[in-house]
């Protein structure tokens, strides 16, 4: 903006008396007006900085907190399988009890527990989490969910779905919060693929 007319026109001798000031207040406004649009604008940056990393803590947590409920509703289900309590069944019924034998079994009582932890970390990490995170974390709980309807839990197919599941969970923690995706499980792929290329 331009006002070097208005400073020419209050600068000549027979300029009014409130010249001066009117130029002065018209540039400390706009200085004020500067300062404070500056000042607005840096709380804002740092106001989201904070909302980020309060968020990204939160992912983190629950995030840790939802893998580890898994793995141990993973770990109950194999232990399940394998022990067979008195009552099991090996005919695939969609029903908890005629599938696993009596609800007072300990395995089966064990069992609940951890699943039922799982889904409340689900949920809880539903609340800060984007869609896709959510999304992968409830692909994790389908696969182990039909590992428990099929007794597939220490099956070897049973176990890399499951791991490629949770891969997909911590690799979208890892975006969410703004870190490359995590190169575990990579490497070994790669060193099978070189070895298959070589035998053909």
């Amino acid at each position: 903006m331009d006002l070097t007319w208005l400073i020419t026109l209050f600068s000549q001798k027979d300029a009014p008396w409130w010249g001066v000031p009117v130029i002065a207040g018209i540039f400390l406004m706009i200085g004020a007006s500067m300062s404070f649009g500056s000042a607005w604008t840096v709380d804002r940056i740092k106001g989201n900085r904070e909302l980020a990393r309060r968020f990204d803590a939160d992912i983190k947590a629950y995030g840790a907190e939802f893998l580890q409920s898994c793995d141990r509703y993973q770990k109950a289900l194999q232990k399940l399988v394998r022990s067979k309590p008195a009552g099991f069944m090996k005919e695939i019924q969609h029903d908890d009890e005629n599938t696993y034998g009596p609800s007072d079994s300990p395995e089966y009582k064990a069992m609940l527990g951890v699943r039922d932890k799982a889904q409340e970390s689900a949920d809880l990490l539903s609340f800060v989490a984007p869609d896709s995170l959510t999304s992968a974390a409830r692909d994790l709980q389908a696969e182990l969910l039909a590992a428990q309807i099929f007794h597939a839990a220490d099956t070897d197919d049973n176990k890399a779905k499951v791991a490629a599941a949770r891969l997909l969970v911590v690799n979208e923690v890892r975006k969410a919060i703004e870190l490359p995706e995590s190169a575990i499980g990579k490497s070994k792929k790669k060193a099978k693929n070189r070895m298959l290329t070589k035998t053909k």
